[in-house]
């Protein structure tokens, strides 16, 4: 174990309580590798998720803009225990490396996890979204959403439906 490695999980350790990736052995190098990592955690996630309650047959790339109504409201799936304000790009996530590592290890360690939502959840989502799309579409700029955008037809298959 180099130096630097040894320096970047104690502060993890410090600074979020936590085990630097429990499920390896490795913390990764730099940034861009736990980016990538974390990227990978959330697509593959979502892809288990969506298959495991047939969803959809085809593959659905994660969206980070407008998740709620294009992957939450859609597919009635939504990613639990983000530990950051808004779930954004991974690319775009500002601030210490010690705030990447802790949303790395509570990917891994499946603390945040993507579960499907059964009707009554799906539906309370879908109004919470409708509403702030209402709210937000006030102030019309030039690409503003209209709440139809998020509509009340159930277009998932109703095979698979779960509790959160």
């Amino acid at each position: 174990m180099t130096p630097q490695l040894f320096a970047l999980r104690a502060e993890a350790y410090i600074v979020t309580g936590l085990k630097v990736h429990k499920a390896t052995s490795q913390v990764p190098g730099n940034r861009k590798e736990c980016l990538s990592q974390i990227r990978t955690l959330i697509q593959d996630g979502l892809d288990t998720v969506l298959l495991s309650t047939c969803r959809t047959e085809k593959v659905v790339q994660m969206q980070y803009k407008d998740y709620e109504k294009r992957i939450v409201a859609k597919y009635s799936v939504k990613l639990v225990n983000w530990p950051l304000p808004t779930i954004t790009q991974p690319g775009d996530i500002t601030g210490r490396m010690d705030t990447i590592l802790h949303l790395l290890s509570v990917l891994e360690e499946r603390s945040c996890h993507w579960v499907s939502l059964n009707d009554d959840k799906w539906k309370t989502e879908k109004a919470r979204i409708r509403a702030k799309v209402v709210g937000t579409s006030k102030s019309r700029t030039k690409n503003a959403k209209s709440p139809e955008m998020v509509d009340d037809k159930d277009d998932r298959d109703d095979s698979g439906a779960s509790d959160e």
